[in-house]
């Protein structure tokens, strides 16, 4: 997979040794970092993975995890000021598990080799009316991930095309991205989680409203008839 937030490597590296038993160091060029940044920027979008906001704790280690990246969060907005007043025990609740839902996501789009660790989602307040997180609690988990430096956040883009007479038609844009930073991936490798094992972490409920298989059937003369789905040998 292909890592987003690659350090700069500035720090020199062994080679090798010479006659003397020294070892030679030689500098790792920093262009190596900026390389792989603009790899990942240019891998296909239709690798990225889409942000249903399902995905749960089933270990302790991920519900210590989130704890703590709640804990984070509260501390970084007392710290900064962004947020006065404690949350009470229900909407303490609901944030825990907003965060749940969305690190949890964050961190399973690192797992398998066909993927680029991004997901995406609309961040329209319509694209939320079925979503397991409301807007305005997506938002603020949102800012909190992002401002203790834990998510990484592409903004989408809107799209137009020239439709003549001076109009513009709108046309189908990008939606944002998002991806786990290198400090969440390190704080997740802290609780034993890492891209190998996350699926054994986190897993994605089943869909509030999923599609059911019936039978065929017919009206006739306002009297329904079924019939049951035999098996063909």
């Amino acid at each position: 997979m292909i890592e987003h937030d690659a350090p700069e490597m500035t720090k020199a590296s062994t080679i090798g040794a010479d006659i003397t038993g020294e070892e030679r160091t030689a500098p790792i060029p920093t262009e190596r970092a900026k390389i792989i940044q603009l790899i990942a920027a240019r891998a296909p979008e239709t690798l990225d993975r889409f942000a249903e906001l399902r995905s749960r704790s089933r270990t302790p280690a991920g519900t210590e995890l989130i704890a703590r990246v709640c804990t984070d969060i509260e501390q970084n907005e007392q710290k900064t000021g962004s947020r006065v007043r404690q949350r009470r025990d229900r909407s303490s609740a609901k944030f825990t598990e907003a965060v749940e839902r969305l690190v949890g996501d964050l961190l399973r789009a690192r797992s398998g080799t066909n993927t680029t660790g991004r997901i995406f989602r609309a961040v329209g307040k319509t694209s939320f009316r079925d979503a397991p997180v409301k807007y305005d609690m997506f938002m603020g988990v949102l800012d909190g991930l992002k401002a203790f430096g834990l998510v990484g956040h592409r903004r989408g883009q809107t799209r137009s095309r020239d439709a003549g007479f001076g109009f513009r038609a709108t046309i189908p844009g990008r939606a944002a991205r998002f991806w786990a930073t290198a400090k969440l991936v390190k704080l997740a490798e802290e609780h034993g989680i890492h891209s190998g094992n996350v699926r054994d972490h986190f897993f994605p409920e089943p869909p509030t409203n999923p599609l059911v298989l019936s039978d065929w059937s017919w009206a006739l003369q306002r009297k329904r008839t079924r019939h049951q789905i035999q098996a063909h040998a």
